[in-house]
């Protein structure tokens, strides 16, 4: 099974030049910029969301809670589960948009995007020497496992325990080093 034989995919809005800034604008954009991470965590910031007006005469496809966001150039093709995010929002053609069909929990998808060897995957199927790009052609072939809901969880659950055991032992070499600053630091004398 791929990607694609779960989720529709669709890249996200593109926007001739620079996105103008309209305070009271009607619509929100999320672009690059707006994801930040914060030690091993990466998230979507929807408090510095641009607003704007899109004028157009197509119908505009807007975000929802639920989606999942790919940035598609970069050092990494992460994936994002969309939250709390106002209404009358876009992306930029930076990111695939990814809507999930009932059968597969939102979660499960980022969890399996955001695995190593899936980014390995798809970083050596990109294009692009000096920048990284991610074609919808090679995300929606992405080899993707057919689990059932409860197995979806149980993947879900172990993904966050890995996390989980990764911050430990990430704070257990924090505590070590210091341990050997201090010693160091205890058996040098300044003369």
């Amino acid at each position: 099974m791929t990607l694609d034989s779960h989720v529709k995919i669709s890249s996200g809005r593109s926007f001739r030049g620079a996105i103008k800034s309209i305070s009271d604008g009607p619509h929100y954009v999320i672009q690059l910029r707006n994801i930040e991470c914060e030690g091993d965590e990466y998230h979507i910031n929807t408090d510095d969301i641009i607003k704007t007006e899109i004028k157009t005469n197509r119908k505009i496809a807007f975000l929802s809670d639920g989606d999942i966001l790919v940035s598609s150039k970069g050092s990494t093709f992460r994936a994002y589960i969309l939250k709390n995010i106002p209404q009358n929002t876009v992306c930029t053609q930076h990111f695939f948009l990814l809507t999930p069909d009932k059968k597969i929990l939102p979660e499960f998808i980022t969890a399996i995007i955001n695995l190593p060897v899936n980014q390995r995957w798809l970083h050596q199927r990109s294009s692009g020497s000096y920048q990284t790009m991610l074609t919808l052609a090679t995300l929606s072939k992405m080899p993707f496992p057919e689990m059932s809901l409860v197995q979806q969880q149980q993947f879900i659950e172990l993904c966050k325990q890995v996390k989980e055991e990764k911050t430990i032992m990430k704070q257990m070499v924090e505590n070590t080093e210091k341990q050997l600053a201090s010693l160091v630091s205890e058996y040098t004398h300044d003369e």
